[in-house]
């Protein structure tokens, strides 16, 4: 908060900001060392200001990345700041900003390790996120699709069972890009989602009549040799479904 002076006492605290690659933000070119706004300072913590968060802010449980996309994901980078004893200080619950900061150090922001799990944990995860990751591990990758199954598909490392459960299991539809598909993972996809019987590669009678007990109108994808056997699951689910589809 601003002290009764607008000024804030000088504290041995790191902050931090995400910066495009060209380091320039909404008309404001930053550069490493001191940054002072341009324009004049006011207490609206949305309107004009040099924003940066905190470390809980940004790295904590909860964090809300949906701030990211102000941003090329790809070439992001995440600036380590500190504040000078003079600046002007507004804090918020998912932000803050300053009339100046001291930019001390800048590096790619996916490059980062601490940030992109704080990125794979974040509720409003995106798909594309796991794919800008430098160095992905199993930990993170697991965390990834358990927030969006669909990450799996930028999954760097090799397929294991665990995580393409996981991924079904969030997202039926992250099926199609399970590399080796398998009888168990097939069953999970279509029993959450019948739909999803429209990626599976290799279809059997278990898997068709669970995939139209779970959602009729899946019987559209049931192979041609399946689908008496589609029908007849039918009939003893809802007749006049049935009836209707023959």
């Amino acid at each position: 908060m601003l002290t009764r002076s607008g000024k804030r006492k000088l504290e041995a605290v790191t902050y931090y900001k995400l910066l495009p690659a060209k380091m320039e933000n909404y008309g404001f070119r930053y550069r490493v060392g001191l940054n002072v706004d341009t324009k004049p300072f006011n207490k609206a913590l949305c309107d004009n200001g040099l924003h940066f968060f905190t470390e809980q802010q940004l790295f904590g449980e909860g964090a809300n990345f949906i701030l990211l996309f102000h941003f090329d994901l790809k070439d992001m980078h995440l600036a380590k700041i500190t504040l000078p004893h003079d600046a002007r200080v507004i804090t918020g619950r998912e932000k803050c900003k300053a009339d100046r900061i001291v930019i001390e150090s800048l590096e790619p922001a996916w490059e980062n390790a601490r940030f992109c799990w704080a990125a794979m944990s974040c509720a409003s995860i995106t798909a594309d996120m796991l794919r800008h990751v430098a160095k992905q591990t199993r930990e993170m990758c697991l965390r990834a699709v358990r927030r969006n199954g669909n990450a799996l598909q930028h999954v760097k490392l090799k397929q294991w069972p665990k995580l393409c459960m996981i991924a079904v299991r969030s997202r039926s539809f992250a099926l199609r890009f399970v590399v080796r598909q398998t009888r168990k993972l097939c069953l999970a996809a279509v029993q959450k989602n019948g739909w999803s019987l429209r990626f599976v590669r290799k279809q059997t009678p278990e898997i068709v009549v669970a995939a139209v007990k779970k959602h009729p109108m899946a019987i559209e994808d049931v192979e041609e040799r399946f689908h008496d056997i589609a029908l007849e699951a039918l009939m003893e689910n809802d007749k006049e479904v049935a009836n209707l589809l023959q």
